[in-house]
């Protein structure tokens, strides 16, 4: 559905305004986006170990889970891991995606 392209779109857009997310592709064609949470910011993300940043990806995704808030599947691209959203229902928001990449802030910040 084009609207959930749309919805795509905006984490995609979303992440590349953030410096403390990134997102490829950065302009989805489809309702899928793989993004990352970079503990820190951009800078300090670029400064870890890329197997500890992988492995705040696959905690994030667990979280996220076990709050009951969520849930994204994790996948490896270019050989790290990502999160990835896949945006399949017609219902979902705009507001949805900021709530969703809020709580996964507010759980960064615990794990």
């Amino acid at each position: 559905m084009e609207l959930n392209d749309d919805v795509a779109a905006y984490l995609a857009l979303a992440c590349a305004r953030a410096d403390d997310l990134e997102a490829v592709p950065t302009m989805p064609e489809l309702s899928v986006v793989c993004f990352r949470h970079l503990p820190g910011g951009t800078d300090a993300a670029a400064a870890m170990d890329p197997r500890a940043l992988d492995a705040h990806q696959d905690r994030l995704a667990a979280a996220l889970e076990a709050s009951g808030d969520g849930w994204l599947s994790t996948t490896s691209l270019r050989g790290r891991t990502w999160l990835r959203a896949g945006v399949v229902n017609y219902l979902t928001t705009t507001a949805d995606i900021d709530r969703l990449l809020a709580r996964l802030r507010e759980l960064a910040a615990r794990t």
